[in-house]
């Protein structure tokens, strides 16, 4: 099974290659790449079943190399040193996102989940789908948390709250049915997420808390408490009082007009 690696940073590169050629050894490296213009050369001389891909690459990214190609008929796993880049590179439908330094046991189950896809055989429908720039300009809906065994895809339109845990923050979302709630930890702290969220009709309510505005139930005046659904609840903190309140009021009033 022919594989490409591209990574601008030789150390990273040589490391990749050594764990790969040790810890898989069914695979066969036909070419590296350091940049963009390079990895698309290899990826015509030698079109690989497997595309190993950094994020960062100079002044240009993995990205701008998949958007440079016609046609992409072999499977994608991201190596980066950054976990923000996640939920966009799944977007480009990548079979799995490691982390530098890339653990032997996350670099052999990625590798499993490449070989079982491609002898299912590429689906076309996705292949389109990735190769539409249109669809890939569209907002995201979900994003992607790391974890030991993989990685779990959020929904915004799913995910009912985040409390932020020390360095780490949990996920309370509901499962594809909208019948149980589910809780995903990610080892990044809330402030990694808040971007993204607060362009998705979240809003902070407490310095370790920010909830869906679309999941709330009620407020307890009395207690400071925020009930959401499927019984969960958030603290409203002193200094994000006013914010909230003005909040639920604007959308009383957007709601009845």
């Amino acid at each position: 099974m022919n594989v490409i690696l591209v990574d601008d940073m030789k150390v990273h590169l040589d490391d990749l290659q050594f764990k790969i050629e040790k810890y898989c050894p069914e695979l066969n490296i036909v070419a590296t790449a350091d940049s963009v213009t390079s990895a698309l050369r290899m990826i015509h001389a030698h079109p690989p079943q497997i595309l190993f891909l950094d994020v960062e690459l100079g002044d240009e990214t993995g990205f701008d190399l998949l958007s440079n190609l016609n046609k992409i008929d072999f499977k994608v796993i991201f190596v980066s040193g950054l976990e923000k880049y996640a939920h966009r590179a799944f977007k480009y439908l990548a079979i799995d996102y490691l982390l530098k330094p890339v653990r032997e046991i996350d670099l052999i189950n990625a590798v499993i989940r490449a070989k079982e896809e491609l002898t299912r055989g590429i689906d076309s429908a996705n292949i389109d789908k990735l190769n539409t720039i249109e669809d890939l300009g569209k907002p995201f809906d979900f994003f992607c948390i790391n974890e030991k065994k993989g990685f779990t895809v959020v929904y915004f339109s799913n995910l009912i709250k985040c409390e932020a845990d020390g360095n780490c923050t949990h996920f309370y979302q509901l499962d594809d049915e909208k019948k149980a709630v589910i809780k995903v930890t990610s080892s990044l702290n809330l402030r990694n997420y808040e971007e993204q969220l607060f362009d998705h009709d979240f809003i902070r309510v407490h310095r370790s808390h920010i909830i869906n505005s679309k999941q709330i139930n009620s407020y307890n005046s009395h207690e400071q408490e925020i009930l959401l659904i499927k019984g969960l609840s958030a603290p409203l903190g002193e200094s994000y009082k006013n914010t909230f309140l003005n909040f639920i009021k604007k959308r009383g009033r957007n709601n009845g007009s």
